[in-house]
């Protein structure tokens, strides 16, 4: 808009109140795609630092997929890309990795477990099949649970009168159950089929 009408202006500026959406509306893909990239990177690090590199990446993988389901759950419930949505989806890459971590960090630490149990002589060849096992029944519960919480912290604001509220509300729920549906299903499958086979020992 500023470009066309450069040329004609002069000093002189013109505005009215739809401008400001359609500049949002330019400017919000870029945005999204940018600042997505940078959040997802700087898990990748982060947990490479703590975690084997394809833990690591199976973890920022899962959270990618959350943020792509993110944008077709947008899509099912007619939610546009704005400054509300925006906010979502970026807050969604630090929901969403909650339940992929914890899950993660956890076949590790099981599998190390079950390695230092066959190097004493107490225990069978460790396989990450066990480990996810033991992982799912220790920690799966406590998952849903605090997904449980989390949507019932957000519930009130699925009431109010405020548009902006109630997105809030849409998106945050959408992040809760596509956290824990990856977290719980498709990172367990990815870590038991698609990981380095010695995890252990690298600790």
């Amino acid at each position: 808009m500023e470009a066309r009408l450069a040329p004609v202006r002069g000093d002189s500026f013109v505005f009215t109140e739809p401008y400001v959406y359609n500049e949002t509306d330019t400017v919000i893909w870029p945005f999204i795609i940018q600042t997505l990239g940078v959040a997802l990177l700087a898990i990748f690090f982060i947990m490479a630092l703590i975690a084997p590199p394809d833990v690591a990446f199976w973890v920022v993988f899962c959270v990618f997929l959350i943020d792509v389901d993110l944008l077709g759950w947008m899509y099912i419930l007619d939610i546009r890309a704005n400054a509300v949505s925006f906010v979502n989806l970026v807050m969604a890459v630090g929901l969403s990795v909650d339940y992929s971590v914890h899950v993660a960090l956890t076949v590790e630490e099981h599998y190390a477990q079950l390695k230092r149990r066959h190097e004493a002589g107490t225990g069978p060849a460790p396989t990450m099949h066990e480990a996810v096992v033991e992982t799912l029944a220790g920690i799966g519960v406590s998952v849903i649970k605090g997904a449980w919480t989390t949507f019932l912290g957000i519930l009130v604001i699925a009431f109010t009168s405020s548009v902006a509220f109630r997105t809030f509300f849409r998106m945050l729920s959408g992040t809760v159950l596509l956290g824990v549906i990856h977290g719980l299903t498709i990172l367990p499958v990815l870590l038991k089929w698609a990981t380095w086979p010695k995890l252990g020992e690298l600790y």
